[in-house]
């Protein structure tokens, strides 16, 4: 077994007001310009001169020598969890930049084009992160699909968001072995969890539309292209919908 310490650099402000463990091998604190850590993400060959990452990741490291796989790109997909959490809590103007493996001989891993530091806005200023961080573990565990497929959904057109989305839905709400009426079980859940009915009917709409493009419906599809009502404040309006779900997950999962 081989131990390294590595880096993963964060896009976006955490805004934080002091460093904070995830686990016990993992801690989320700012970049240490004492120990020119900025300088490991500078990527000089764009001609960069200043760094443009505020907060990293923190990693202690430990994986199978005889695996070819490692240490790269299994760091990244063992701490997915923690980049879905952060998206989350974040409105998704937050993820994985770059990985820095081994600090004493750096590889240095591009992982997102994107460069900014700009400060970044929780969803709710109702929980702090460590509140939030502490029971979204659990929410997590009982549920990885739902997160994983929230937040796979924030890269895509809408078409493909609608059927991300809704699996994401369905993950939550749907039981084990249930193939048929999963938008009533969907449905069913948000009364559940309090809901009120104008969102109730967005998340409907929601699955008319993912329904109408995974089956190829043509003369459903040209109605709800051309319609007025399936533009970018839609979905900004589901999306917030499918957060304050996920929120209602993490303080008390089930």
């Amino acid at each position: 077994m081989s131990n390294k310490k590595v880096l993963i650099a964060l896009y976006g402000n955490l805004n934080l007001n002091h460093q904070f463990k995830l686990n016990d091998k993992v801690l989320l604190r700012r970049i240490s310009l004492i120990n020119n850590e900025q300088n490991l993400f500078k990527f000089n060959w764009q001609s960069r001169s200043t760094c443009p990452y505020n907060w990293v990741i923190e990693l202690d490291y430990s994986y199978h020598e005889d695996n070819q796989s490692e240490p790269y790109p299994a760091s990244l997909i063992n701490n997915l969890y923690i980049d879905y959490g952060l998206r989350v809590y974040y409105k998704n103007a937050i993820g994985i930049a770059a990985i820095v493996i081994d600090l004493s001989n750096p590889d240095i891993y591009r992982i997102s084009n994107n460069e900014n530091s700009h400060k970044s806005e929780p969803f709710t200023t109702d929980i702090s992160f460590e509140f939030f961080w502490k029971r979204y573990k659990l929410a997590y565990n009982k549920k990885p699909a739902t997160y994983e497929y929230f937040v796979r959904a924030l890269e895509y057109p809408n078409s493909i968001k609608s059927i991300l989305f809704c699996a994401s839905l369905e993950s939550l709400f749907v039981p084990e072995g249930e193939r048929n009426k999963k938008r009533d079980f969907v449905l069913q859940g948000l009364t559940m969890v309090g809901l009120n009915d104008s969102d109730q009917e967005i998340i409907g709409e929601l699955f008319t539309f993912r329904n109408v493009y995974i089956h190829a419906d043509k003369k459903g599809q040209s109605m709800l292209y051309s319609s007025s009502k399936f533009l970018s404040p839609w979905w900004k309006k589901c999306e917030h919908i499918i957060r304050k779900i996920l929120f209602k997950h993490i303080e008390l999962p089930w």
